[in-house]
């Protein structure tokens, strides 16, 4: 889901930086200049890795279930335990 989410924000970086739009008006608010699209390459680049990475990861400590996962860091008390358990 993610990396469709990067792919779909990769096509639209791609069309809006090939399409040649600059802002228009005295002060434009977004910089549309070459290093902001070199920055979200960049950004588009390293948030792809850090998914594909992570799948590696997951699986080596176990965290093969994305609402456990999700229960287990948001929801530990203090004492060790979680609801996690009495909600199923």
């Amino acid at each position: 889901m993610t990396l469709l989410a990067l792919l779909s924000t990769a096509i639209a970086t791609w069309w809006l930086g090939g399409s040649g739009r600059r802002g228009g008006g005295v002060v434009t608010m977004i910089a549309a200049d070459d290093f902001r699209w070199v920055a979200d390459w960049v950004f588009l680049g390293a948030a792809a890795l850090t998914v594909l990475i992570s799948f590696a990861y997951l699986e080596r400590e176990q965290l093969l279930v994305p609402s456990t996962t999700c229960c287990s860091i948001f929801d530990a008390r203090h004492d060790g335990t979680s609801s996690c358990s009495r909600s199923r």
